[in-house]
C-alpha cells in the first residue's frame, strides 16, 4: 500500500519555483529544495522526480501563475495597448514583494547552456512562442499605423524580448522599480 501524501502539491511547487527563481538552476541543490518545501529529499524525489523534473515543474508553475497574465495582456485587440499591458504586467510581477526579484524564465535563458536537455528545449520553445506572438501583434500594429512600419516586426519582437530580459536583470540587481518602469516606457516608444 502506498503511503499517503501529507502535503499540498501546489505549495511544494511554489517553494520549488521560488527557490529556482532566487538561485537559478545551477545555484539550487536538492537540499535547498528540500529545505524550501519542508520535505525530505527522498520524498521530494518520489513525489516529483529529479532536479530536472522539479525545474520543469517550476517552469510550468511559473507559467500558470505569471505567463497567463502576459498572455491576457497580449490578447488585447488593440496592438499598442497589448504591448503596453504586456510591459505593465511584467513590471507588476516585479512589484510584488512576495516574489523573488527578476524573472525565472530570464534566469533560465541565462543558464540555458547549463540546463539539462528537456529544460533547455522547454526554455527555447517558450521563447520562440513569445517571439511569434509579439511579431504578429507588432505586424498588426504596423498595418493599423500604431507602430512604425519602417522597422521589421520580428526584429522589434526580438528587441522587446531582449528588453524584458534586461528589465528582469536590472530588477534582480537593483530592485529599483522606477528603473524598470523607465525601460518599459522607452521600449514602447521605440515601436512608434
Amino acid at each position: 500500500m502506498a503511503a499517503k501524501r501529507n502535503f499540498d502539491s501546489e505549495e511544494v511547487l511554489d517553494g520549488v519555483m521560488r527557490t529556482f527563481w532566487s538561485h537559478g538552476y545551477r545555484g539550487t541543490s536538492l537540499e535547498d529544495l528540500a529545505r524550501a518545501t519542508g520535505l525530505r529529499k527522498g520524498s521530494l524525489h518520489n513525489a516529483f522526480g529529479n532536479k530536472e523534473d522539479l525545474f520543469l515543474l517550476a517552469l510550468e508553475r511559473y507559467a500558470q501563475l505569471f505567463d497567463r497574465r502576459l498572455d491576457n495582456a497580449l490578447d488585447d485587440p488593440d496592438p499598442y495597448r497589448a504591448i503596453e499591458r504586456f510591459l505593465e504586467a511584467i513590471v507588476e510581477r516585479m512589484s510584488d514583494s512576495f516574489n523573488p526579484r527578476g524573472c525565472l524564465s530570464t534566469y533560465a535563458c541565462i543558464e540555458w547552456q547549463d540546463l539539462p536537455p528537456k529544460a533547455a528545449a522547454k526554455v527555447s520553445h517558450t521563447l520562440a512562442g513569445l517571439e511569434e506572438q509579439l511579431t504578429k501583434i507588432i505586424k498588426k500594429g504596423q498595418q493599423q499605423s500604431n507602430f512604425a512600419s519602417d522597422k521589421d516586426a520580428r526584429s522589434l519582437a526580438r528587441f522587446l524580448i531582449a528588453t524584458t530580459r534586461g528589465m528582469a536583470t536590472l530588477h534582480k540587481v537593483t530592485g529599483d522599480l522606477d528603473t524598470v518602469r523607465d525601460v518599459a516606457n522607452c521600449a514602447i516608444g521605440v515601436l512608434k
